[in-house]
């Protein structure tokens, strides 16, 4: 997986990343998910949202939220994650509004803490500034010897 620039249109200046091979969950279910670096060192986060999104009630769907923050968590800490996989240990995630369809969700958060195999994150996801969740995550880097048993 590698990480682009987009250089021009809409989202010029923005990062998404590139899956080889296409046709992952990611990008079939949820779409691309731009983000980029803030002055104060926070990561913000955006994608576009459907009517594919959503559930019954035509509000977005819990698991699509969910799923989001949990590129989320990796885009805070994109530059620590260049070099090295991870994967998510523990996410806590209050809901405290519906969101939308049709208007971009976006999240900003940061790293709270860097260990030499884990990474701590929080981030906010609203909607025009309407906080749709909160959530915070403990990710685990694997060292490139381990295997997929190993832990």
């Amino acid at each position: 997986m590698a990480i682009v620039k987009v250089e021009s249109g809409p989202w010029a200046g923005w990062m998404h990343w590139t899956r080889e091979p296409e046709g992952r969950f990611v990008e079939q279910a949820l779409g691309v998910m731009y983000f980029r670096d803030e002055p104060d060192g926070r990561v913000r986060c955006r994608i576009e949202t459907g009517k594919q999104h959503t559930n019954l009630g035509d509000d977005l769907h819990g698991a699509f939220i969910m799923a989001v923050a949990d590129m989320v968590y990796f885009a805070l800490g994109w530059r620590s994650l260049e070099a090295v996989p991870a994967v998510t240990l523990t996410a806590n995630f209050e809901f405290i509004s519906p969101g939308r369809p049709g208007q971009v969700l976006e999240a900003v958060g940061e790293v709270l803490r860097e260990t030499r195999r884990l990474l701590f994150v929080r981030a906010v996801l609203q909607q025009d500034g309407r906080i749709v969740a909160n959530t915070s995550a403990t990710l685990r880097k694997i060292p490139a010897a381990a295997g997929k048993d190993s832990d």
